[in-house]
């Protein structure tokens, strides 16, 4: 058996600049980590809090990042609960812009950072252009995001079991409702 994909365009991420910047804002809104690796304080240490008061951290404490409430900052990006690709874009030629590690951080950061993160931006990069090659995409009119996308993991769509059911896991619903049709059908 023999599958061939035409994916000489899709290598270089700088003929897909937009297509980059939409995966990218869908790993800001819906970050696959939420906190990066803990770290412990080597040595006692001072930071200034976000109200601006100095917090001691003692040597042996643990330090956890909440990746999840840096991509939600207001601070970095401006109406962050809306989905907009467009922040990842550059000003001029549709160019994507560079990503602040300190703010966009998906991966992680530091020694601990995904080794895998290029292979996955690469991946990501790909099956979304095959994707959008072989098939006509639609949102259903009764879909949840006619009128823009909705964050999966927002309180209206957060995922709930039933209370009077012991369940390990909760029923999946359905998150995005769309019409797909094979472009050869078209």
């Amino acid at each position: 058996m023999s599958v061939s994909v035409r994916v000489s365009h899709l290598v270089d991420p700088r003929e897909m600049p937009y297509l980059q910047a939409c995966i990218r804002e869908s790993l800001r809104v819906n970050t696959p980590l939420t906190y990066v690796v803990p770290r412990v304080a080597m040595k006692d240490a001072g930071l200034v809090g976000a109200n601006g008061r100095k917090v001691l951290i003692p040597e042996g404490s643990s330090i956890i990042i909440n990746i999840t409430c840096i991509h939600y900052k207001e601070e970095y990006w401006p109406n962050a609960h809306e989905f907009n690709p467009e922040r990842f874009m550059g000003m001029s030629k549709g160019q994507e812009t560079e990503c602040d590690t300190t703010q966009w951080l998906p991966f992680g950061l530091g020694s601990r950072m995904c080794p895998a993160r290029n292979f996955a931006m690469y991946e990501q990069r790909v099956l979304a252009a095959m994707l959008l090659n072989k098939w006509e995409w639609t949102i259903s009119s009764d879909s949840p995001h006619v009128g823009g996308i909705k964050n999966g993991f927002s309180p209206v769509r957060a995922f709930t079991a039933q209370e009077s059911l012991p369940q390990l896991h909760a029923p999946r619903p359905e998150i995005i409702k769309s019409d797909v049709t094979p472009i050869e059908a078209i």
